[in-house]
């Protein structure tokens, strides 16, 4: 809850660089009217939730919740799935579906690049690859560095085991990435069949929509 704090806190006092980070109008009614609601509450999140309608539950299992059938409109995450090992995904992912209103949507954004290089520009986003499993969950087996390494292709076979269908998709693909591997950077033997695209796609976001929600 500090971190929630904190974030509020700072989006109080820089309501104009948070507003163009998020593409709004930081003059607008609308946004003016709620940026106040959050400044008064910023010091406490509980508080500011009940003001603002938001019930917070974490932590909890995304993959297993009391909420109804039916009950949610969006189903989203920001950099997240790719801290997530993938029968998890596969069962949260479930749960996504269940919870969904028959045209819900679920929206991810995923970072499937090598968390390392945004602080160390020595390496690539893609330096991670060239680990085996074993020799990765030596480096990074721990609730503060575990990255799935799962490239776009197996979100989407993850995808493909429920009851959720791809309606569309967007893949950013690093040209630092694709120059490495085109002049011989060699990834894990885990990672063969994947094509050299795909390897060096460092952004990956989803729009997931229920199977049936054309006949309902």
């Amino acid at each position: 809850m500090d971190l929630v704090r904190q974030n509020l806190e700072w989006i109080a006092a820089n309501p104009t660089e948070f507003a163009e980070s998020c593409g709004i109008n930081s003059t607008s009614a609308t946004f003016r009217e709620r940026h106040a609601l959050l400044a008064e509450h910023a010091s406490n999140p509980p508080k500011f939730f009940r003001a603002s309608g938001i019930q917070y539950f974490a932590p909890t299992d995304a993959s297993k919740t009391d909420f109804p059938n039916e009950s949610f409109d969006l189903h989203c995450s920001v950099t997240t799935l790719e801290h997530i090992p993938p029968k998890i995904i596969r069962n949260l992912l479930i749960e996504a579906h269940r919870i969904l209103t028959p045209r819900g949507l679920a929206i991810h954004l995923i970072d499937p690049s090598d968390h390392f290089s945004h602080q160390d520009e020595t390496i690539s986003a893609i330096h991670f690859l060239k680990y085996s499993k074993r020799k990765w969950n030596v480096i990074a087996g721990n609730e503060f560095a575990y990255c799935n390494r799962l490239r776009a292709d197996d979100y989407v076979d993850l995808v493909g085991q429920t009851e959720l269908s791809l309606l569309s998709e967007k893949r950013t693909i690093d040209d630092r990435s694709l120059q490495e591997l085109r002049a011989g950077f060699v990834p894990h033997k885990d990672f063969n069949g994947y094509s050299k695209q795909t390897l060096a796609t460092t952004s990956y976001q989803v729009v997931l929509q229920p199977k049936d929600a054309k006949n309902k």
